[in-house]
């Protein structure tokens, strides 16, 4: 009877108005419990009438199934993947869903498809699924692996395709690039490494970022004055000194620009860059005062920005830190990084204001544990 009434299933879908509501509703239907038979033709639905769902929720039952705890509806999120996913409309941010080794073994035929088939976001979706769980990659048999590897001849093909139509690359496609010549670091073909040192002709700073660590990392020549542009480059230089580190490659970075300095105003442009903050780089950004609070080193900043919503308040007060120390292997902040958007008056004022953040974001941290404790997860 329930198979029989699937138009129900697809009304109510459509009509639910927020996440919340979408994930009460599929959590009723129980799936997880379900025998496999009443599992599959329930995913049936979803596939078979797929054209009747409304295309701006279907993401979302996708994002629902990958997240649950069990591999049983785990396993429905890889289905309606591996047959739709050239008719879905995009995908929620699945890369950011933690997943386990069984998950990853469940998926990673679904991510070898969609990589070679599709050129879409979506193809892009999988690729960070696999740089987010390279602890699991000794799951990828060889074959797979080459698979994985043809794929990412895309690179060479997204820059002949610029090349032969002497266009600039779309933001879309500058993304897509670093998506894909990051994770060409963790696939050494040399083939695609010929394509990882074309793209440092793009002079796009924040591909290739990645590319020199990608080439970095498998041991190929890079001149001195690409990576010294990367290292002084406010948007790109602490992600590409977080890179580096990481891969124990952090000799590469020029000693010039290893300081708290340098590291500190990439550190408070990168914050402001972030889409729920400026959304971009400040028009103007100046250290006003470096002081030491609680054995931490602070970098206050004001800075300017030219949008409707903030030009009319001059300059505004940024921080960033804390600093413990100038070891080069420790100049990362300890999450005290923000701004609240106030306007820049004075030195003592600035100072206030810093203070007065880095005790928000103290009460914010307590807050965040005793929830935590509260619900079993600290």
């Amino acid at each position: 009877m329930f198979f029989n009434e699937y138009h129900k299933i697809i009304k109510k879908i459509n009509s639910t108005k927020n996440m919340q509501e979408l994930s009460s509703y599929l959590e009723s239907l129980e799936m997880g419990k379900a025998d496999p038979l009443k599992r599959e033709k329930f995913t049936q639905i979803f596939i078979q009438k797929y054209s009747k769902f409304d295309e701006e929720i279907f993401p979302y039952i996708i994002d629902y199934y990958y997240s649950q705890e069990s591999l049983e509806e785990f396993e429905i999120a890889c289905k309606l993947l591996k047959n739709l996913y050239l008719k879905v409309a995009f995908l929620t941010n699945l890369e950011s869903i933690k997943i386990n080794r069984e998950k990853f073994k469940m998926l990673l035929p679904v991510i070898v498809q969609i990589v070679m088939d599709s050129f879409s976001g979506i193809a892009d979706c999988m690729y960070l699924i696999l740089l987010n769980n390279t602890a699991y990659y000794d799951e990828i048999n060889r074959e797979d692996r080459k698979t994985i590897t043809r794929s990412l001849y895309k690179i060479g093909m997204e820059l002949d395709y610029l090349q032969e139509k002497k266009m600039k690359p779309t933001q879309e496609m500058l993304m897509n690039l670093e998506i894909m010549v990051d994770l060409a670091k963790e696939f050494n073909d040399n083939k695609i490494l010929d394509f990882v040192e074309r793209t440092l002709d793009l002079n796009c700073n924040e591909v290739s970022l990645f590319a020199l660590n990608t080439l970095i990392y498998n041991n190929k020549n890079v001149s001195d004055e690409c990576i010294e542009a990367i290292a002084k480059d406010p948007v790109t230089a602490e992600r590409f000194y977080r890179l580096l580190k990481r891969n124990n490659r952090l000799f590469r970075f020029p000693e010039a620009y290893l300081t708290l300095e340098n590291l500190s105003l990439s550190n408070m442009v990168n914050w402001l860059r972030h889409p729920a903050e400026l959304g971009r780089s400040p028009d103007d950004i100046q250290l006003v005062k470096v002081f030491e609070y609680e054995q931490e080193m602070f970098y206050i900043y004001k800075y300017k920005c030219d949008l409707e919503k903030f030009k009319d308040k001059g300059y505004m007060i940024g921080i960033s830190g804390g600093y413990v120390n100038k070891d080069e292997e420790n100049l990362e902040p300890s999450g005290y990084t923000f701004s609240n958007f106030t306007t820049f008056v004075d030195e003592k004022q600035s100072e206030e204001e810093c203070i007065k953040i880095i005790h928000q974001i103290k009460e914010m941290w307590k807050k965040e544990y005793a929830k935590a404790k509260e619900q079993g997860k600290a």
